[in-house]
C-alpha cells in the first residue's frame, strides 16, 4: 500500500469513499496544480482517473454498482 488509510468505510446504509488520487499501476498519473503546469486536458484526465478509482472502491464495498440508490457528495 502506498498510504496508511482506509479506502472506504460502511456504516449502515452509508458508504464513504476516501483517498482518491490519480493512481495508474500503483504511480500517481498526473501532479500538479491545474493553470500552474497542469494544462485542463490533464486536469481531465486526472479527475477520469480518480473517479475510475471511487468506482473499484465503491464496487470492491458494495459488490455490485446497482446497490448504489444516491451519491450524497463527491
Amino acid at each position: 500500500p502506498v498510504a496508511n488509510y482506509i479506502g472506504f468505510n460502511v456504516v449502515g446504509n452509508l458508504l464513504i469513499v476516501s483517498g482518491q488520487i490519480p493512481f495508474v499501476d500503483g504511480k500517481i498519473a498526473v501532479t500538479g496544480k491545474l493553470g500552474e503546469g497542469v494544462s485542463v486536458e490533464e486536469g481531465q484526465r486526472a479527475a477520469r482517473i480518480c473517479f475510475i478509482n471511487l468506482l473499484a472502491q465503491v464496487k470492491a464495498a458494495c459488490g455490485d454498482l446497482d446497490r448504489v440508490g444516491r451519491v450524497v457528495r463527491l
